[in-house]
């Protein structure tokens, strides 16, 4: 037991953890049921050392967990933590939530869990292998952190090579040949590095086969034993144990719920109801021989499981088997009837090949099959070599499932025959149902179990969005050139159905980086990454193909074309930029002549005026980077209005403007006043694609624009210019990410067909201004329309500002941990987090780092093991945002820990899993709080809305007519007696694993009357607590802070000249003194419950040197020593 950390109650969790952060989530009803489980594991922990969070999927287990961590921590502020997961997205999820939970939900910037800058005090290691993990324990140089690891890093093998990769620069391993005593060695090396006070394991079902010594057990779960076990039965130094998952007993089988403390070694630990029991119970009498509603009694000790319920418009609340429409009839167009039949031709090939399976299956397998192992339920592929994904995920290569070789015998045969794919019915009834979601712009996540179905299925559904685009480009042009565009589909076509398309993908890279002539794309600030493509599309053949494969197409304006066009050097790039001198005058129709009424100033003399801040690069009149040209021109505007009269009252907004956007080259003259004039008129004219949408008349077109800034000043009291600026841009950003990568770049792409005289002939140079007129002015047409197509690129970017607090909560959580030395369009952030850039700093730039988050971008998308890490990476990332990908198919990856529910509430089991929590967990990729159904409930005014088809949907096609429906049919009812047993069932549930070919028995119904959980919490013996008040003597004041820098301010602005101050910087302050960079930072001193003050001078040759100023916790009496700190640093820089 941890000593020194006590009980808590709900009103001590309260006043240091804001569990409902947004409006949605306060909606949900969720975060009561945090905090209680929060207060409920803790005190488990405290009295017991373990505890099990079981809470359904989707209700923020994730949370909850880092409640508990950080509620630790908070009494206890060196307290170690390790947290282990399944895999590397789920461990990459856990970073990345940790970060959020302790900058949205924890309530005080104390110096024990947050920083004043609300990020976490604590850093947190995600090491890939046990090596990397004690390289990080046994660096001098590292300071304490928390550790995530991954259960795939615990497969070792002591007879293979993996010793031979533990091995590190400040430990060794000692010489040993078994298992055992190689993880014996390691543990030693851990135990003399670092004591763990918590130890939580997520999704930790996946242990559920346990560990006992002399019985075969898997790799994994024989290292975690060994590394985590106590030392011996008096061990009183043991971490706390805290399991999270929503199937904590596998069919109800409370054994496997045993089985998983085991392997920590800890099913015997003793479990107390109160501190003064007597008769303490092992924990694995949990799962002993009692009546069912004694086990529950028992179980109580250890399980925290709560119902999630949804609040209707009308106030009544439904559980979540209430809101989910399961599709059982085994149809994709109506929920009641089943797969509609195929034609004559099709049930006949399939008649004969399920006849064949029949028969082979009588013969070698007795009747019966593992159910999901066949592939004739999925696809007909039939290839040996191709993978095949098993239950725990590993990836088996030329795996033969029992009806392979006659599939593939038979696609052969009919393939010689008839000289033509075998068709599957239904697999082309799902990605014909499939293709009506993408047209409709809806979402949609598919799981199946062979890899094959991934991209085959995948590449169905994207030949039918090729067709759409096809006939887009069609109607954009003159009718003479429809030709051209039905060639074009040919070329298409036949490298596709030739697989010459998975050619290109594969060497587009490196035919790039080859090619002279792309050396000015690779120097520009924009240039991205090329993330290969498995699943073939006439989108990014046509968008992003290499020019290597477009030869053919050089006299066209081409999708590739339009690409190149949108990098810095070229001109047509200025579509994607913010005329800020425009924005800040609110649009005028003319910024020079507005700039010349409003000083009262000459148009040359304002030209003259802005000339003098322009750097003399300029005057060569040769534009080499369009986008840098035009951003000097924005800067030395703005520098010119700061020195005018007439926009006194903007000084201070256009300071912040300057700090934040651009570089910060401080006052450059250029006496010569060799500038061109043209270039200034030209550059002030460019109106492009923002500013275009902020003049549009229609509502809908412009409210697309991130508003509120310059448009909102002085609205509120408590508005914040700089970080309403910040929010602005990033939301810009992200929506010009999606105009050079989505879908809304066909808009885009068309409307440059229409400028140029509706040809795709190369017609010349286009102008930023007209192009931009032209998209606008058919978005405008798009929303006077009645029934408005959703093919309308403009929905995407309304979608993103809408929902960017979520997007950017999900998929980029860092963005505003930023550094305080560059602007903010090109503003870098935490070093060490992004490896490539275009900065001095090795990190890359927001407007970089979304633009290649955004890159990539594809109708569908197949995910499946042993793709890279970047590229599941891209397709959960684009999945998570409005767009493309509009389907993704995969396999078991995306079972578990990811959150795939912003835009999607329809999952087809496809493949379906053996196991009921397999179900269970796929389904839940998509419930989850605050996903697309959760906001279209709260948007319902009436109860009458809520009809069926707004429900999340779980659809489980098959055949009526094979024997596939005997395997879905087992599956689902596995799915019932789960529900049962972990809610009102009397014994564990016996699962089915195997289908016989003789089941003659009818799909089961969907349970849909209420659900309750008996291991809910509410008014239980765990909410009772020691502590009702959380100590103060550690709080940040940040008031008292600002006060402190506001006198330091006042008496450098007396000692040194020049001193400048860009304003409203927050706490973080940077200052221009003469040719230096002075910086000052708060920071904790996480153990002693103080604060520091980090003062940091960088000179004008970049040499810095630094201080620290330790002072009181709630940020007072620092002043006057930071003033001789800074003094000192100057003295000892001249």
């Amino acid at each position: 037991m941890i000593q020194g950390v006590n009980s808590i109650t709900p009103s001590y969790v309260e006043q240091l953890i804001n569990f409902a952060p947004t409006e949605l989530i306060t909606q949900s009803g969720i975060s009561d049921l945090q905090r209680d489980g929060s207060v409920a594991l803790f005190n488990m922990l405290v009295r017991n050392g373990v505890a099990y969070l079981a809470d359904e999927v989707g209700m923020g287990k994730t949370y909850i967990g880092l409640a508990v961590m950080h509620l630790l921590r908070y009494q206890k502020p060196d307290a170690r933590v390790l947290i282990i997961t399944p895999r590397r997205n789920i461990q990459e999820k856990w970073t990345n939530d940790l970060a959020s939970f302790v900058h949205q939900n924890w309530l005080r910037a104390d110096h024990r869990v947050k920083t004043p800058q609300g990020t976490p005090d604590w850093p947190t290691e995600t090491p890939n292998r046990l090596s990397d993990w004690l390289d990080n324990l046994y660096d001098k140089d590292m300071e304490p952190h928390d550790t995530i690891l991954r259960m795939t890093s615990f497969s070792i093998n002591a007879k293979n090579d993996d010793r031979g990769k533990l091995t590190g620069k400040n430990w060794t391993l000692p010489t040993t040949s078994t298992q055992k005593t190689l993880i014996e060695g390691i543990r030693k090396l851990i135990d003399k590095a670092t004591n763990y006070d918590l130890i939580i394991v997520d999704e930790a079902h996946n242990l559920k086969h346990g560990y006992q010594e002399g019985i075969p057990s898997s790799l994994r779960n024989e290292t975690l034993h060994h590394l985590f076990r106590p030392k011996d039965k008096t061990d009183q130094n043991k971490p706390w144990l805290l399991m999270l998952s929503a199937t904590p007993m596998e069919n109800g089988d409370p054994m496997s719920l045993v089985r998983q403390f085991e392997v920590f070694g800890r099913e015997r630990d003793q479990l107390r109801l109160t501190d003064d029991e007597d008769s303490p119970i092992p924990l694995h009498e949990l799962a002993g021989d009692h009546s069912s509603h004694h086990l529950k009694d028992l179980q109580r000790r250890l399980i925290v499981r709560r119902v999630a319920e949804l609040k209707l418009p009308d106030d009544s609340n439904l559980t979540r088997n209430m809101y989910r429409r399961e599709w059982r009839k085994g149809g994709v167009e109506s929920h009641e009837q089943p797969l509609k039949a195929a034609s004559l031709h099709e049930r006949l090939v399939n008649s004969v090949i399920q006849k064949n399976v029949f028969e082979m299956l009588q013969r070698d397998k007795g009747g019966k099959y593992r159910i999901g192992a066949l592939e004739s339920f999925e696809i007909y592929a039939g290839a040996e070599s191709s993978l095949s994904e098993t239950d725990d995920g590993i990836d088996q290569v030329g795996l033969v499932l029992p009806d392979q070789r006659l599939i593939a015998d038979l696609c052969q045969s009919y393939r010689n025959t008839f000289s033509a794919e075998v068709p599957h019915p239904k697999l082309n009834a799902v990605a014909k149902m499939l293709s009506e979601k993408v047209a409709q712009r809806e979402k949609a996540l598919v799981f199946v179990r062979r890899v094959a179905t991934t991209t085959d299925l995948a590449s169905r559904v994207s030949a039918a969005f090729d067709q759409e685009i096809i006939a887009r480009i069609k109607s954009a042009i003159v009718h003479d050139e429809a030709s051209i565009v039905d060639k074009i589909a040919q070329v298409w076509t036949k490298k596709r159905a030739s697989r010459e398309y998975a050619e290109f993908e594969e060497t587009t890279e490196r035919q790039e980086l080859q090619d002279p002539s792309m050396e000015e794309e690779k120097q520009n600030e924009e240039s991205n990454e090329v993330v290969s493509e498995v699943v073939p599309s006439l989108f990014t053949w046509w968008f992003r193909g290499a020019r290597t494969n477009q030869k053919e197409y050089a006299h066209l304006f081409t999708g590739r074309y339009l690409r190149e066009q949108l990098e810095a050097s070229s001109k047509l790039s200025l579509l994607l930029e913010e005329n800020y001198v425009d924005w800040v005058l609110l649009r005028p129709q003319n910024c020079l002549a507005q700039l010349a009424h409003d000083s009262t100033s000459s148009e040359m003399d304002v030209i003259s005026g802005i000339a003098k801040y322009l750097p003399i690069e300029l005057s060569t009149g040769t534009i080499k980077n369009y986008r840098r040209t035009f951003h000097h021109v924005q800067l030395a505007t703005l520098r010119w209005m700061l020195e005018q009269p007439c926009y006194s009252t903007l000084h201070d907004n256009l300071r912040i403007l300057v700090d934040e956007i651009f570089d910060n080259p401080g006052l450059i003259k250029n006496t010569a006043s060799s500038i061109s004039g043209k270039l200034i008129r030209e550059m002030l004219a460019i109106q492009g694609i923002y500013p275009s949408l902020a003049r549009s008349k229609e509502p809908e077109v412009s409210r697309a624009v991130a508003r509120g800034v310059f448009e909102a000043q002085g609205e509120a009291a408590t508005f914040d210019f700089r970080l309403a600026l910040r929010q602005r841009e990033q939301i810009r950003h992200m929506q010009t990410a999606t105009l050079r990568n989505g879908a809304p770049l066909i808009d885009l792409y068309l409307a440059c067909l229409k400028t140029q005289k509706r040809s795709i002939m190369l017609n010349g140079n286009l102008s930023p201004n007209r192009v931009a007129k032209t998209l606008v002015s058919e978005w405008d047409k798009w929303a006077r329309t009645p029934e408005a197509s959703l093919n309308c690129g403009l929905s995407e970017l309304i979608e993103i500002k809408q929902n960017f607090d979520l997007i950017r909560k999900l998929n980029f959580p860092t963005i505003d941990v930023v550094q305080q030395t560059t602007r903010a369009l090109d503003r870098p952030l935490l070093e060490g987090q992004e490896p490539y850039s275009d900065s001095k700093g090795n990190i890359r730039s927001v407007r970089r780092f979304l633009t290649q988050e955004f890159s990539g971008q594809a109708p569908t998308a197949a995910a499946q093991g042993g793709q890279k890490d970047e590229r599941r990476h891209r397709i959960t990332t684009h999945f998570r945002m409005p767009g493309m990908p509009w389907v993704v198919v995969a396999t078991n990856v995306y079972e578990e820990g990811v959150d795939l529910h912003t835009f999607c509430k329809t999952v087809i089991h496809h493949g379906i899993s053996h196991t009921a929590s397999s179900v269970e967990q796929r389904t839940g990729r998509v419930d989850r709080i605050g996903g697309l159904f959760q906001r279209d409930v709260a948007s319902m005014k009436n109860i009458s809305e809520f009809v069926d088809e707004r429900k999340i949907q779980s659809l489980f096609p098959y055949q009526n007519d094979t024997f596939e429906k005997f395997q879905v049919r087992r599956v689902l009812l596995n799915c019932n007696r789960m529900v049962q047993r972990l809610h009102d069932t009397d014994k564990p549930i016996e699962e089915d694993k195997e289908a016989f070919i003789s089941d003659r028995f009818d799909v089961p119904k969907q349970i849909t009357q209420r659900l309750s959980s008996p291991f809910d919490v509410k008014e239980s013996e765990w909410l009772r607590g020691e502590l009702a008040e959380p100590d103060r003597k550690s709080d940040f004041c940040t008031a008292k802070y600002l006060s402190e820098l506001k006198l330091l301010e006042s008496k450098l602005e007396k000692t040194y000249s020049p001193f400048e101050d860009s304003r409203g910087q927050g706490i973080e302050r940077h200052y221009n003194i003469a040719d230096s960079k002075l910086f000052v930072r708060p920071k904790s001193d996480r153990l002693g419950d103080s604060l520091l003050v980090d003062i940091n001078l960088v000179q004008k040759d970049g040499v810095q040197k630094a201080k620290i100023i330790h002072s009181n916790a709630n940020g007072e009496g620092w002043c006057d020593s930071a003033l001789k700190a800074i003094n000192d640093l100057f003295s000892e820089h001249h």
